[in-house]
């Protein structure tokens, strides 16, 4: 028996917002704002106070321009998905899937975790909000588990769109949301976060690739770091970065 978890991944065609959760640094260059670590608080419980600063957060302008796909580029970036999907799991000879639909990575854990039990399978969504963990799975169901998350994804794939490299304006954006609602929220939960560089600073030296305050996260307990990031979340809603 082993558990297995099933996390949305980036295929090559553009970090963006998942870059504020892997905390990497662009090109291979060092950053420009070295993390500190940051220890625990001493009752660290972040509690809805805190969480009311993320909660409550609008952008202080709207989204002006956006990136977008037509709907070819957007299925021929799927193929390039699934062929990047079936090779992490294994799978030499994938099934042809029809697309139900387009998601949102925000829909992604839901939708995988019904999708899943609907091919019999008892999963539930991660700790961490943001995958499908299925506990106690016997090694002789693992490929037929892998074939179904292969299935879904296929069912169900996140829009190619939100991986394209964010632009200026949705650049401002999350830069908004890391200063007014994501350290605050940290701030108030008991974790000392550095100063962040002035918005001109950030966009001159490539926006996410180079500062987010979830970098200096990273030495804390993947169980307290789950939790947080379900507190504080470390990205703003996707609608507000990319549009409805």
């Amino acid at each position: 028996m082993r558990s297995i978890v099933h996390e949305l991944r980036v295929f090559g065609i553009g970090a963006a917002l998942a870059l504020i959760l892997t905390g990497c640094a662009g090109g291979g260059q060092p950053s420009a704002h070295p993390s500190a670590e940051v220890q625990s608080p001493e009752s660290a419980s972040p509690s809805g106070d805190a969480k009311s600063h993320t909660a409550q957060w609008r952008p202080s302008q709207p989204l002006g321009d956006r990136i977008d796909l037509t709907e070819s580029e957007k299925l021929t970036r799927r193929e390039e998905m699934l062929t990047s999907e079936a090779s992490v799991l294994g799978i030499p000879e994938p099934p042809t899937i029809d697309l139900v639909r387009w998601i949102s990575p925000d829909e992604y854990p839901a939708i995988m975790t019904e999708c899943e039990r609907d091919q019999g399978f008892n999963v539930s969504v991660s700790e961490d909000g943001l995958g499908v963990s299925s506990e106690d799975v016997p090694e002789s169901q693992t490929s037929a588990l892998e074939l179904a998350s292969y299935t879904c994804t296929a069912m169900f794939t996140v829009d190619p769109r939100y991986f394209v490299p964010l632009n200026e304006d949705q650049k401002r954006i999350v830069y908004d949301y890391l200063v007014n609602a994501y350290i605050p929220c940290l701030r108030n939960g008991g974790y000392s976060v550095g100063e962040p560089p002035t918005l001109e600073v950030y966009l001159g030296e490539g926006g996410l690739d180079v500062w987010t305050p979830r970098k200096e996260l990273t030495a804390l307990p993947a169980e307290e770091l789950d939790v947080l990031d379900v507190t504080c979340p470390p990205t703003p809603p996707t609608d507000a970065v990319y549009g409805s």
